[in-house]
């Protein structure tokens, strides 16, 4: 090796040398391997949750958001996310509401909307994996709590757009969703309108079904009854 090509291997492995260490990454004689949640951490980072990504060589994940249409009905839209979206994102797009293309799939049967106020900017906040847990922070300046209080339908259904989103994206080891708007959790209500004891899960909303998916059903239901009279 010459002298000038040595002189460069050495500065390559300082500068690198230096990089673990302002990554954390210990340095010493021997080569260290790290467990894989912290090779995640260290590509990630730990601040900010993002989803697994496509397979297939996709650029792209389809993700479902939820919204109300016709007779108070969840309706579930599917957009299209780069491989690994903040689920933080995905919250302000679900406040922000329907896409004008959206809209425009429900103009016959009625409308599609958000029913979360505005303000309410809904984020992630710590993750129980042990109880399976998500929390989401609000603003409590949009007073959601009070909206719930007051109108048990309307609160219903802006808790519902939240927990069936957050559970569309498939969270690891997410089953539940309690909604915080300071240190203490919001008390939520399921379809019936009786509370929640504990985490709001995909149960607690009729596993998240739509209006669509049940016009679909007594559609085929009809189909049934027709052709067992006809035969």
């Amino acid at each position: 090796m010459s002298s000038s090509t040595g002189r460069r291997f050495v500065v390559v492995v300082v500068v690198l040398a230096g990089l673990a260490s302002a990554c954390g990454i210990p340095v010493s004689g021997e080569v260290q391997y790290l467990a894989q949640d912290d090779r995640q951490e260290l590509l990630q980072g730990t601040t900010s949750t993002t989803l697994p990504p496509a397979t297939g060589g996709s650029t792209t994940i389809d993700i479902g958001l939820f919204f109300i249409g016709p007779d108070d009905k969840l309706e579930r839209v599917i957009r299209q996310y780069p491989e690994a979206p903040k689920v933080n994102e995905v919250l302000a797009d679900l406040e922000a509401g329907p896409l004008p293309a959206e809209i425009d799939q429900f103009e016959d049967l009625g409308t599609l909307q958000s029913l979360l106020p505005a303000g309410l900017s809904p984020v992630l906040g710590s993750r129980d994996e042990e109880r399976g847990v998500q929390q989401v922070i609000v603003n409590p300046e949009a007073e959601l709590r009070e909206r719930l209080e007051e109108d048990l339908v309307t609160g219903r259904l802006i808790v519902s757009q939240i927990v069936c989103t957050i559970l569309e994206v498939g969270l690891t080891n997410v089953t539940g969703v309690e909604i915080y708007d300071g240190e203490e959790a919001i008390p939520l209500s399921d379809t019936a309108a009786q509370p929640i004891i504990g985490p709001a899960m995909l149960e607690d909303f009729d596993n998240c079904t739509t209006g669509t998916q049940e016009r679909q059903l007594l559609e085929e239901a009809d189909a049934d009854t027709e052709t067992t009279e006809s035969s």
